[in-house]
C-alpha cells in the first residue's frame, strides 16, 4: 500500500510539473502573436497615412510636365532638375505600388513558428516606413 501511495505521489509531482511549461509556451505565444498583430496595424497605419498623398504626387508630377512642356526655353540644368522631381516621383509612386503589391500582410500564419511570422511583420514595417519617406521626400522636391 505505501509503494502505491508513493507511486500516487510521484505521478502527481510529474503531473504537476508538465503543465508549467505548456501554460508559460502559451503566454509566450500569445505575446508573440499580440506583437505581430501591433506590427500589422502600425504597418497599415503607415499605409493610411501616405496613400492619400498618391493625389497630391500625381498633382506635383503633372505641374513638372506641364512646366516643361511650356513654350518658355528652360536652361538644360532646370530642365535636367526638373526631370530629376519628376522621376523621384515615379519612383514614389512605383514604391506604393510595389508595397502595396508584395506585401501580404496576412500570410498564412503558421501558429507553431510565431517568432518567423513577427520578423516578416517588422520587415513589412521597415519596408512601409522606407516608402513613407521616399513620397514624402518627393512630395517635398516636387514643388515648384
Amino acid at each position: 500500500m505505501k509503494n502505491v501511495l508513493k507511486l500516487l505521489f510521484l505521478a502527481l509531482i510529474v503531473l504537476s510539473g508538465c503543465g508549467k511549461p505548456a501554460t508559460e509556451s502559451a503566454a509566450s505565444a500569445d505575446s508573440l502573436r499580440l506583437a505581430g498583430k501591433a506590427l500589422y496595424g502600425r504597418a497599415m497605419d503607415i499605409h493610411d497615412e501616405v496613400m492619400p498623398k498618391m493625389d497630391e504626387l500625381y498633382r506635383l508630377k503633372q505641374n513638372l510636365k506641364d512646366t516643361l512642356a511650356s513654350p518658355a526655353a528652360f536652361p538644360a540644368e532646370v530642365k535636367a532638375d526638373f526631370e530629376s522631381r519628376i522621376h523621384l516621383i515615379d519612383s514614389a509612386e512605383q514604391s506604393m505600388m510595389d508595397w502595396m503589391h508584395d506585401n501580404r500582410l496576412r500570410p498564412a500564419q503558421d501558429t507553431t513558428n510565431l517568432e518567423v511570422y513577427q520578423q516578416y511583420m517588422k520587415e513589412k514595417v521597415e519596408a512601409a516606413e522606407k516608402m513613407k519617406a521616399l513620397m514624402l521626400e518627393a512630395i517635398a522636391k516636387g514643388k515648384i
